[in-house]
């Protein structure tokens, strides 16, 4: 692993070995895909995406979503499910459930029910960590979900996107995944109607 002391250059020529470290340390914070993901350059970033809406194949990262198809033939629906996530140590629940817990009957964990009704005018399903804040502006409780819009702004919430769900013109179903690690969580600006300025980042 390349250390960034490595790099360090106070004066003088560029030389050849800095330049060779440098490329070695980009290459090292390179982003490659394994099995069931797709990786889209974008000027801003790199959007990770799971094929077919298995989410990303063996993935370990928090906030990892994955949905398949409602078993009702008399309803469209799906069911998204979300590897564990933390917010300032504060686990997420979907339908009131730690988002990790696991069945004793099913062997699943908690799915969070998504139908077209959740889904906008541009075909995308937007999933939100919704964050609950105390009058001491701590997190209370952190709950998983679905929106068709961007949230407005509410007094003592917060709204912090985990990714997308996608339709395509077949109508199959994927995810565009936003959101890997657990997250560190401050107000600042706080005022006293329960609005302020929210600050998140990767703990």
């Amino acid at each position: 692993m390349i250390s960034i002391r490595q790099l360090e250059w106070r004066h003088g020529p560029f030389s050849r070995k800095l330049w060779t470290l440098l490329l070695a340390a980009l290459a090292q914070r390179t982003i490659r895909c394994g099995r069931n993901v797709r990786l889209r350059h974008m000027s801003d970033g790199v959007v990770v995406r799971g094929i077919g809406g298995k989410g990303g194949g063996d993935v370990s990262a928090s906030w990892q979503m994955s949905v398949e198809d409602g078993e009702d033939d008399s309803d469209v629906y799906w069911l998204l499910r979300v590897s564990r996530g933390l917010v300032n140590g504060t686990e997420a629940q979907i339908n009131g459930t730690p988002m990790s817990k696991i069945d004793p009957d099913t062997g699943d964990t908690p799915a969070l029910k998504v139908t077209k009704d959740e889904f906008g005018e541009d075909s995308i399903c937007r999933i939100y960590a919704q964050i609950a804040v105390s009058k001491e502006w701590e997190v209370d409780h952190v709950d998983v979900v679905a929106l068709a819009k961007t949230p407005a702004k509410t007094a003592w919430t917060d709204f912090m996107l985990i990714g997308f769900l996608l339709t395509d013109e077949d109508g199959e179903v994927s995810v565009e995944q936003h959101r890997f690690f657990d997250q560190q969580w401050v107000a600042a600006n706080t005022k006293s109607t329960g609005y302020a300025t929210y600050l998140r980042g990767a703990e």
